[in-house]
């Protein structure tokens, strides 16, 4: 396989949902992962490198992305996507140019399906 036919680097979320128990956050079933690529690409590099995992600005991945709206969750939840985030940027080099920060460029990576398996 060349690297022409190699898939792009992916950004991948982790949904951690919670129920409130005697006021804690606690961890129920249906964690599952989904991919954050395109949305993070489309927003400026410098809101994407500020985010921080277990935090409100890590949360509006999963409440502007699709999946929250094909697997709704009205508690408490978590995100993690920092690590995967640094390893896309550490894999697609320092050439790469992020989409978001040129309002003309399309967030769309080469070599992706469009139709992602859940």
């Amino acid at each position: 396989m060349s690297d022409k036919d190699s898939p792009s680097p992916r950004i991948i979320a982790h949904f951690r949902p919670q129920e409130w128990v005697n006021d804690y956050a606690i961890d129920i079933d249906g964690a599952y992962d989904f991919d954050a690529t395109d949305l993070l690409l489309s927003w400026p590099k410098d809101r994407v490198l500020a985010l921080e995992d277990h935090d409100y600005q890590t949360d509006d991945v999963w409440r502007t992305h699709v999946a929250s709206s094909e697997r709704p969750h009205f508690g408490p939840f978590e995100v993690e996507v920092v690590g995967s985030v640094t390893a896309f940027i550490e894999a697609m080099g320092p050439e790469f140019a992020w989409p978001g920060d040129d309002p003309q460029e399309s967030p769309t990576l080469p070599n992706i399906p469009t139709d992602a398996p859940s």
